[in-house]
């Protein structure tokens, strides 16, 4: 079993991992917490530590570790962690590890590494090309191409995220969490923007993917991920697959690719 590491903006996601037969990757279990970087290294390695507890892990014998990171200053408190709680020299995912990806933008030191898990992990799980979806803070969509490709792609406002601005940028909307709107056409203002968030989610990212498939003139696959997909999944109307461990299943395979002998 090998431990992945996601340390997002909000939060942290941890994950356990077990490499079947054919050296592929079944996730066991998943948890988060919350991404705080005033914590001292010594509470994040008790938060850790509990999580590991509930999950029956804490003297789990862990064949590896792999790190995503896009807070930086959390990047050596959580490895220090890891050693210290797993004896691990944990590996850490960069814009050099084999990723299986050829990264066909400009400026890819700016290109976010939890954007290429999620395109890895598509790339290795779907059909040629693939567009991911992962519905997060933001929507963030990524494009790989028939030749394993990374194209770029999209970021626009999240779910939750788009429901706070308008409570903070208006006098009289009220602030809402994120659920499933009770009809298409709202008759009450929680309604209305319970619709707005939700289905306008879905009917963007279907209207992005259809013009993704227009621009590469073929059919592409579509890869739903990130807290919010299994509520906007049912209002998609393209095909898709939902896919709750998308990122972990990409970091895998990375680490897979990456590191000898694994």
């Amino acid at each position: 079993m090998i431990l992945a590491i996601d340390i997002g903006n909000t939060s942290t996601g941890l994950c356990g991992l077990e490499t079947d037969p054919q050296q592929g990757y079944r996730t066991l279990w998943a948890c988060r917490m919350q991404t705080a970087p005033e914590r001292s290294e010594a509470q994040i390695g008790a938060e850790m530590q509990r999580l590991l507890k509930v999950q029956g892990c804490e003297n789990a014998g862990f064949q590896g570790a792999v790190v995503s990171c896009v807070v930086p200053a959390l990047l050596n408190p959580v490895l220090n962690c890891v050693r210290q709680m797993l004896g691990l020299e944990a590996y850490v995912i960069t814009l050099k590890s084999d990723t299986g990806l050829r990264l066909a933008i400009q400026s890819p030191e700016r290109l976010g590494i939890d954007r290429i898990c999620d395109a890895a992990g598509a790339a290795a799980l779907c059909p040629l090309p693939v567009v991911t979806a992962d519905l997060g803070t933001a929507t963030t969509l990524n494009v790989v191409d028939a030749s394993c490709s990374f194209l770029g792609g999209m970021i626009c406002t999240g779910v939750g995220t788009g429901l706070d601005a308008l409570r903070s940028h208006t006098a009289q909307l009220p602030r809402l969490q994120p659920e499933k709107p009770a009809r298409l056409i709202g008759r009450t203002t929680e309604e209305c923007m319970l619709s707005g968030a939700v289905r306008g989610a879905a009917a963007m990212i279907d209207g992005l993917t259809a013009e993704v498939e227009a621009f590469l003139q073929h059919k592409v696959s579509l890869v739903l991920t990130g807290g919010y997909a299994p509520l906007v999944s049912e209002f998609c109307r393209h095909s898709h697959r939902l896919q709750p461990d998308l990122l972990y299943q990409g970091m895998a395979k990375i680490y897979a690719r990456s590191v000898p002998d694994r």
